[in-house]
């Protein structure tokens, strides 16, 4: 009996990614089993996680909620694995796995009036308007993860167990540590007071 787990095998999900723009969409073809939840993760072709039967693929480990959207960020080649988990404890049941395609762009480049996008000086400044809640959260080593249907933009630092969720607005910020679920809710003012993000992951 103690070797019965030994002899379950994961279902294998069928997962497609399509290109959108600054991205790509992840559908995978079966349906949710009842409460079970669903993570992915990418990583380069080389670099796939081992996922097997009970696995635990928790958050801590840079595994990611599935958007409802299925919308993802990567680069083409890399691989995005989706696994299928237990809503108790995140123990693997199922697992399945897509190519990432280029991203697609509709920017042009040019306005309506026809002109050009591009600055006189060549110099295309893709940063974070400097007063911003994402400059902040660049100057405090998060990095811009995925948006929800909602709109909800979700901001991690990895090495730090660090998730920041905001809406569109912009104004408020929910700093949680994914290890221990504790959160605080800062305004963009008390954000630009923060200096460091200790967690349970990392603390200096």
């Amino acid at each position: 009996m103690a070797d019965e787990n030994n002899n379950q095998t994961l279902t294998v999900l069928t997962v497609t990614a399509a290109p959108r723009v600054g991205g790509q969409s992840l559908t995978v073809a079966e349906p949710v089993q009842g409460n079970d939840l669903r993570r992915y993760k990418v990583t380069a072709a080389d670099a796939k996680p081992v996922v097997e039967y009970d696995t635990a693929c928790v958050l801590a480990d840079g595994w990611l909620d599935v958007p409802a959207d299925g919308a993802v960020t990567g680069v083409e080649g890399q691989v995005a694995t989706v696994v299928e988990l237990t809503n108790s404890g995140a123990l693997a049941r199922g697992r399945g796995e897509a190519v990432l395609p280029a991203p697609t762009s509709t920017d042009t480049g040019e306005d309506d009036a026809g002109e050009s996008d591009v600055p006189a000086s060549g110099v295309l400044d893709l940063r974070p308007p400097s007063e911003s809640m994402k400059a902040e959260l660049c100057r405090l080593g998060l990095e811009y993860s995925s948006t929800d249907a909602a709109g909800v933009e979700s901001w991690r630092d990895y090495q730090r167990g660090v998730l920041a969720t905001f809406d569109q607005d912009a104004q408020s910020v929910t700093v949680t540590d994914v290890k221990t679920n504790l959160s605080a809710v800062l305004s963009l003012d008390e954000v630009r007071k923060v200096t460091r993000i200790d967690t349970m992951t990392a603390a200096d």
